[in-house]
């Protein structure tokens, strides 16, 4: 059985009170961009028509694809605001799609010169409002499983 990662992620636009609300998504907005295998992946994760989404950029020099690329499903992402863990969720889809950035209104900003286009769904959100160790990103990541992006919508 393969051992999931940990993904870490800063999450600058959200605040621990309102994580919940800033990753929430309409189903049907991501059906587009799907297959016909992801979309009734995703119907069937998410009955209620809303699930739990967030992207990241290109990045200086693709550093923010070659993290994204590491994603699998059941990958465990934590999300960060000012060394504070805010929320956590398994990853369940990965999907790169300037398009479906351009519909959820996640364009390059002064964070990132480029889209947020490389998108992940997560399930069993939770929100958080933990200060974060004092453990060294470097560490974390010679660890192998552990992967930092640097812009996150």
């Amino acid at each position: 059985m393969k051992q999931a990662n940990v993904v870490l992620h800063p999450a600058a636009d959200v605040g621990p009170e309102d994580f919940h609300d800033a990753s929430r998504q309409p189903v049907s907005k991501f059906l587009p961009y799907l297959s016909s295998n992801e979309q009734d992946q995703i119907r069937s994760l998410f009955p209620s028509g809303t699930l739990y989404a967030r992207g990241t950029s290109e990045g200086r020099d693709g550093v923010g694809r070659t993290h994204w690329e590491k994603l699998r499903p059941g990958d465990l992402a934590l999300f960060f605001r000012d060394n504070r863990l805010i929320g956590s969720g398994e990853l369940v889809l990965e999907k790169d799609s300037p398009l479906l950035a351009a519909d959820l209104g996640w364009h390059a900003d002064e964070h990132s010169p480029t889209p947020y286009q490389l998108t992940y769904i997560v399930r069993d959100i939770r929100e958080w409002n933990i200060g974060r160790p004092e453990v060294s990103s470097n560490r974390l990541q010679s660890a192998g499983s552990v992967s930092l992006f640097g812009s996150l919508r």
